[in-house]
């Protein structure tokens, strides 16, 4: 997409799976860096890949940061993509308390909530 296409032009990368690759790098030489293990956790979620990775990194920082939205965010958005409906409105619903004026976290409830109906009938 273009956002990622932006991102590598401007880091110099040959494409998305090489910033993925430095971040994750990043994130394993600094696992106390919050911000680079949100990113690692981020561009997995995004990029569909090592979803069972990206959770653990998510469910650390939701531990670490219970007043930050962004990782109840990702394990929503992970939530939902596996699936598991109920775990998914859970995490919503805890990151929009903690934000609730973030519109990212309110199309997810939405889109929680209509996978929900969906799965109902």
């Amino acid at each position: 997409d273009a956002l990622w296409a932006r991102r590598v032009e401007l880091a110099g990368l040959r494409g998305p799976d090489e910033l993925l690759a430095i971040v994750l790098a990043r994130h394993e030489d600094r696992p106390d860096d919050d911000e680079a293990a949100l990113e690692a956790a981020r561009l997995l979620v995004e990029r569909g890949r090592e979803p069972e990775r990206a959770e653990a990194i998510a469910r650390a920082l939701a531990e670490r940061l219970p007043d930050d939205p962004r990782p109840a965010g990702l394990l929503a958005r992970i939530a939902l993509a596996r699936g598991r409906l109920d775990e998914a409105a859970e995490w919503v619903s805890r990151a929009i308390a903690i934000d609730p004026h973030d519109l990212d976290l309110r199309e997810l409830r939405l889109r929680i909530e209509l996978a929900r109906r969906a799965d109902a009938d």
